[in-house]
């Protein structure tokens, strides 16, 4: 858009910052839903609520030649909903997903090979075999993770977080 053609109100609309509340209101119903049949403690989808005021767009202006991209574990919790959910919620969920414009990263061999290394070698602090294979797409791609998580992250040797 061009700013000075736009209304302040368009403009907030289709602002980044608007941009990134949306995702983080997705990842918050995907955390808050896996959190309702069990497969994420209730204790930490509360801790992402709370900790959700991170600013990506200030993370992103201090490290502008960071791509961002999803991992596919993670895409796969957001997608979930669209299979799961009633068709109402479902489709809410498949309005906002649409509005995502980072790619999804590719899960290689490498990738799984990673994640089994990992989850090898963190026996003693167990973090999930969805983790495992987030680290790995980390680790491989050579990025910095994204996370509130750094309590499971924090094991994994040589992975980078990035501080939130």
């Amino acid at each position: 858009m061009i700013a000075r053609y736009t209304r302040p109100e368009m403009g907030h609309i289709w602002s980044d910052q608007n941009k990134f509340r949306t995702w983080l209101e997705v990842e918050l119903a995907a955390t808050e839903t896996l959190a309702e049949v069990g497969l994420v403690p209730q204790s930490a989808a509360v801790a992402i609520r709370e900790k959700g005021d991170f600013d990506l767009v200030a993370w992103l202006e201090e490290h502008p030649d960071e791509v961002v991209a999803f991992p596919p574990t993670v895409w796969q919790q957001l997608v979930f909903g669209t299979f799961a959910w009633d068709p109402v919620r479902a489709l809410k969920r498949e309005r906002h997903l649409r509005q995502f414009d980072a790619p999804v990263s590719v899960f290689s061999r490498k990738h799984a090979e990673r994640a089994a290394q990992i989850a090898a070698e963190l026996k003693r602090f167990q973090i999930g075999f969805a983790d495992c294979q987030i680290a790995a797409c980390a680790l491989e791609d050579d990025a910095e993770l994204l996370t509130f998580n750094k309590q499971h992250f924090c094991h994994v040797t040589g992975l980078r977080l990035a501080s939130a």
